[in-house]
């Protein structure tokens, strides 16, 4: 209605203004009518339709970010060696794996003292019967790998035994000292006789890899139950030790309990032994205990052949392993 009521008012104007009356009466009128279809549409709910929208604006994909740079990789740390890992064997050296090395066997006891003993069918298993015949074949390894090898017992009457288990050694007690004719005899006067004849081998050879490697056969205690190997090193002997734990125990022939302790070691009533002091010059130095008179699978293993060439086959494996 204000929109005619605008349109009466021009009908007013002077005569000059009639010919813009007209173009303005025209302009008015149109907007009336668009004004009155907006109301009517509103009215009646229907949506407002915008005359020539504008088309709306795309929003701009964002640009993918660029990769992170993988993280440098840290170089992975080599693994150590396990010290009982095996060494490929080398055919080239077969007959010589020991060329260059010096061995002192010292088989325990021997001659008025027979060490330990245990029982079978009511017969005495005498100690240094059993690891003198060990100490033997484990010369006899040596030599046969190219290395030197010396005992510091001997006894012309008796070589490598290899009776059936159930047959029990004497014990004869005819063993000497090397390059005596004196029966050998315990005590430190006797220890002394043994290391005076391993130094002046030790002097003799200074060129070559040196190793000291006594040989017993324990009773621990009362107990039973304790079984197999136990290694007994000087405090400055480390490679030989290590390798002969290696060797014995890849056969599982090592103690569950403690199988390498050091000399004089209260913890495990070590007593401080006289041949692994500072009277043996040479470094490399241990005493292995094969096993435990008490215990009944242990004295059927040292009267079995098989069992002591393994013993002396597992030391020679040791050294080898040194090189």
């Amino acid at each position: 209605m204000a929109a005619f009521k605008k349109i009466l008012l021009f009908n007013n104007l002077p005569g000059r203004a009639i010919a813009m009356k007209g173009l303005l009466v025209c302009v008015l009128l149109t907007a009336a009518i668009a004004l009155s279809a907006q109301t009517t549409i509103k009215r009646r709910g229907l949506p407002v339709k915008p005359v020539n929208p504008a088309p709306a604006t795309k929003p701009a994909k964002p640009k993918p970010a660029a990769p992170k740079p993988a993280p440098a990789e840290k170089p992975a740390k080599p693994k150590a060696a396990s010290p009982c890992a095996p060494k490929a064997a080398n055919p080239s050296v077969q007959g010589s794996a020991l060329r260059g090395w010096m061995v002192i066997l010292d088989p325990g006891h021997g001659g008025r003292d027979g060490g330990s003993t245990g029982i079978f069918n009511g017969q005495m298993v005498v100690e240094d019967e059993y690891v003198y015949d060990v100490a033997l074949r484990v010369d006899r390894l040596i030599k046969a790998r190219g290395g030197l090898s010396f005992l510091t017992l001997h006894d012309k009457k008796t070589g490598i035994r290899s009776w059936r288990a159930q047959e029990v050694f004497p014990d004869e007690r005819h063993e000497t000292f090397a390059g005596q004719s004196s029966i050998a005899r315990s005590g430190t006067r006797g220890l002394n006789q043994r290391l005076a004849y391993g130094n002046a081998m030790s002097r003799k050879y200074p060129k070559y890899k040196q190793a000291w490697i006594s040989i017993h056969f324990d009773v621990v205690g009362t107990k039973k139950d304790v079984e197999g190997v136990r290694i007994i090193k000087s405090a400055g002997s480390n490679g030989l030790a290590q390798a002969l734990g290696c060797s014995f125990g890849k056969s599982s022939r090592l103690r569950d309990i403690n199988p390498v302790v050091v000399n004089g070691d209260p913890r495990f009533g070590i007593r401080n032994l006289w041949i692994l002091r500072g009277g043996n010059k040479i470094q490399e130095k241990v005493l292995v205990e094969l096993g435990n008179f008490n215990n009944t699978t242990d004295v059927w293993r040292v009267r079995n052949p098989v069992t002591r060439e393994a013993y002396a086959l597992a030391i020679v494996e040791a050294l080898e392993g040194m090189k």
